[in-house]
C-alpha cells in the first residue's frame, strides 16, 4: 500500500524536466514501471502515440503527465487504457468531461487532477461513485457539494481537496471511517474544522498547507489516534504547537516548513523519541536549534535548507547519533563546517549554497 502512496510523489521527484520532442524519445523516459513525461508540452494529439507505446510496454503502470497541455480529448484517450494504475495529470487543461471519463476506468487506483481549474462538483459527484483509492483535486472548482459526496465513497482512502470549502465539508471528512491520507491546500479551516479532522480514526497521513493553522490547531491534531505522518507547511505554528507535537506518541514524520520557527520554538523536539524524519526548511533556525535537532534520539532524515546555521550548527549535526540523510543547503556554513559534514559520511548530504 505504501508503494502506491509514494508513486505520485516519485513521479514528480524523479522526473527530469523535458521541454520538447518527448514522444520521439519516449523510450528514454521509462524507469521500471514509471514513464515520465512531465513538462513536455504534450497536447491531445500526442495521446494516440502515447497509447500505442503503452500498448507495447505492458510493464508501465505509473504515468507522469503533469504540467502539459492535455485537455478532455486526451483524457478520453487515456481513459481507455486498462493497465495504468497511477496517472499524474496535475496542471493540465482537463474539465469535467475528461475527469468523468477517467472516473469510469476501474483500473486506475490513483489519479492526480490537481490544478485542473475547470474540474468541478459535476466530476466530483461521479468520482463519488468510482472505484478509486487515491484522488487529488486541489486547486479545482470543487466545493462542499463535491467533497461531502466524496467523503461517502467507501473506496477512497487518499484524498486531496482544498480552497473552496467550509465547515460542512470538513465535518463530512471528519466522519470518514476509511480515509488513510488527506491533503488540504489553502483551506480556510476553523479550529472546530481541525478538531473534526482529528476524529478520523483511520488517518495516518495528513497534510494541511498554507491554511493559517495555529498552536491550538496543532495540539488538536495530536488527538488523531493513528496519525503517523503530519505535514503542516506554511502555517502559523509556534512553540506551544511544537511542544504539543513533540509530546505525540504516534507522529514519526513531521513537516513544519515555512512556519517562521526559531531556535526556542523547536527546542521541545530535542527529547522526542519517535520522530525519524523531519522538514524544517525556510524557517529562522540558527546553531542552537541545530543542536536541539542533533539531540533527537531517533532522527534519521532532516531537511533544514534556507535557515541560518553556521559552522557551529554543522558541528552539532555531525555528532547526531542516527542522522543519515541531511539537506542543509543555503545556510551560513563555512568551509570548515562543510568539511566536517562531508567527513561524517552521510548516506545523503546537500550543502549547496553555503561556503
Amino acid at each position: 500500500m505504501k508503494r502506491k502512496i509514494l508513486s505520485l510523489a516519485l513521479l514528480a521527484m524523479m522526473a527530469p524536466a523535458f521541454a520538447n520532442h518527448c514522444i520521439d524519445t519516449i523510450a528514454e523516459r521509462v524507469h521500471e514501471r514509471f514513464l515520465f513525461l512531465e513538462k513536455c508540452n504534450l497536447k491531445d494529439d500526442d495521446m494516440t502515440a502515447l497509447q500505442a507505446f503503452l500498448k507495447d510496454h505492458i510493464n508501465i503502470t505509473d504515468l507522469g503527465l503533469s504540467e502539459n497541455q492535455i485537455g478532455d480529448a486526451g483524457a478520453l484517450v487515456l481513459a481507455q487504457n486498462k493497465r495504468l494504475d497511477v496517472i499524474d495529470l496535475e496542471k493540465n487543461d482537463i474539465s469535467d468531461t475528461g475527469a468523468i471519463a477517467l472516473s469510469k476506468n476501474e483500473n486506475i487506483t490513483y489519479l492526480n487532477l490537481n490544478s485542473n481549474s475547470r474540474v468541478s462538483d459535476v466530476a466530483a459527484l461521479e468520482f463519488a461513485k468510482a472505484k478509486i483509492e487515491g484522488l487529488h483535486l486541489n486547486h479545482t472548482k470543487i466545493t462542499n457539494v463535491g467533497v461531502i459526496a466524496l467523503a461517502k465513497n467507501a473506496a477512497i482512502k487518499y484524498l486531496g481537496v482544498g480552497g473552496n470549502l467550509t465547515s460542512p465539508a470538513y465535518e463530512a471528512l471528519g466522519a470518514s471511517k476509511i480515509l488513510v491520507g488527506l491533503t488540504i491546500e489553502e483551506g480556510k479551516l476553523t479550529h472546530k474544522d481541525v478538531s473534526a479532522l482529528a476524529q478520523i480514526d483511520t488517518m495516518t497521513y495528513l497534510t494541511i498547507r498554507n491554511s493559517n493553522l495555529t498552536d491550538e490547531d496543532a495540539a488538536a491534531l495530536t488527538k488523531a489516534k493513528k496519525l503517523w505522518s503530519l505535514r503542516l507547511p506554511s502555517n502559523q505554528i509556534g512553540v506551544a504547537g511544537v511542544q504539543a507535537l513533540a509530546n505525540s506518541n504516534t507522529i514519526e514524520y513531521l513537516v513544519l516548513s515555512d512556519n517562521n520557527l526559531t531556535d526556542e520554538d523547536i527546542k521541545p523536539l530535542a527529547k522526542n523519541p519517535n520522530i525519524f524524519g523531519m522538514r524544517l526548511d525556510h524557517n529562522q533556525i540558527h546553531d542552537a536549534g541545530m543542536a536541539s535537532l542533533a539531540s533527537m534520539p531517533a532522527l534519521e532524515y532532516l531537511v533544514v535548507d534556507h535557515n541560518f546555521a553556521t559552522n557551529e550548527g554543522a558541528y552539532a549535526l555531525v555528532k547526531s547519533s542516527k542522522l543519515k540523510h541531511l539537506d542543509i543547503s543555503f545556510n551560513k556554513i563555512g568551509k570548515a563546517g562543510i568539511k566536517a559534514l562531508k567527513n561524517r559520511n552521510f548516506v545523503y548530504l546537500n550543502t549547496e549554497g553555503n561556503a
